[in-house]
């Protein structure tokens, strides 16, 4: 109870704006447009960025090229009114406590002013810095429906593992979850001795193994993500990021356990199916060579 007690204060302390000084930020800005300028020269951070913009037009870019505007507090203190709402809030209370206490815990909760129009803001592009590396790096990309979020998942774990196992020592392969729609992103470099990342080469890869997927391969894939998750969950502060993230990802609180079920029910037919369409039919293909 104490927990929950810390909680709820915490939450309401985030309604309503800070006071916030233009000095403040200003610094906080000069800090945020230095990060993206130094995190838009790693190689890795650009192909990210990049595939982001090919597979969700329109979204916020967010990461290595989020490079902000000319910021003032009416800015900051609007963005806080349009989102730290208890209306925009979702508590998810784990454990042996009654609803009468949660609702009186968080019961007469302070009314924040409707946020308003939003300020005027010019977009500024961002991660213009010339990219540092000496190997090729490649990514690609496609969209699919948010509903298949347990295959692609399966699927990821099983092109990473097939990419280094071939030389492609820095192959990272992960679903993303954009607006309105997910995402299965494939992105790597070969180690200097091995042969030459390319999407050619990774396309090659992923075709072999989308011939090659079996129930055993697919179900392996299924227990290791189903223990990382777990692992993840074990402590308190972990729960509640698992389930803080797969809620801001469906929109549901129990998002986490609705993963679960639907990675459960994956098998190899709709792996393979994800796989062939990432190869024959990608959305985005990015590649950036040495400097």
């Amino acid at each position: 109870m104490d927990e929950l007690d810390a909680m709820a204060e915490l939450l309401r302390d985030a309604v309503g704006p800070p006071p916030l000084a233009p000095g403040q930020v200003r610094a906080a800005k000069a800090r945020v447009e230095r990060a993206g300028h130094a995190l838009s020269e790693l190689p890795d951070r650009r192909v990210r960025a990049d595939l982001w913009s090919s597979l969700f037009p329109g979204a916020p870019a967010g990461g290595a090229n989020a490079v902000p505007g000319p910021l003032a507090s009416s800015h900051l203190e609007w963005l806080w009114r349009r989102f730290y709402r208890p209306s925009a809030m979702s508590v998810v209370v784990v454990g042996e406590v009654p609803d009468t206490v949660i609702r009186s815990i968080f019961a007469d909760w302070p009314t924040p002013p409707e946020p308003g129009p939003p300020p005027s803001l010019r977009p500024v592009q961002g991660g213009t810095a010339e990219v540092q590396t000496n190997a090729a790096w490649v990514g690609l990309g496609r969209a699919a429906r948010t509903g298949e979020s347990g295959a692609l998942a399966a699927a990821a774990e099983l092109v990473a593992a097939r990419l280094r196992a071939g030389g492609i020592a820095a192959a990272e392969a992960e679903v993303w979850w954009g607006p309105g729609r997910t995402a299965l992103v494939v992105l790597g470099s070969a180690l200097p001795d091995a042969p030459a990342a390319s999407p050619e080469s990774i396309r090659a890869t992923i075709a072999d193994l989308a011939a090659d997927v079996t129930a055993d391969l697919v179900a392996e894939a299924q227990r290791t993500l189903r223990r990382r998750l777990l692992y993840q969950a074990r402590t308190a502060r972990g729960l509640a990021a698992v389930i803080g993230t797969f809620h801001e990802r469906t929109g549901a609180p129990d998002g986490a356990a609705r993963f679960l079920d639907a990675l459960d029910r994956v098998d190899a037919k709709a792996v393979g199916r994800i796989l062939r369409a990432l190869v024959e039919r990608p959305d985005a293909v990015l590649e950036i060579g040495p400097q």
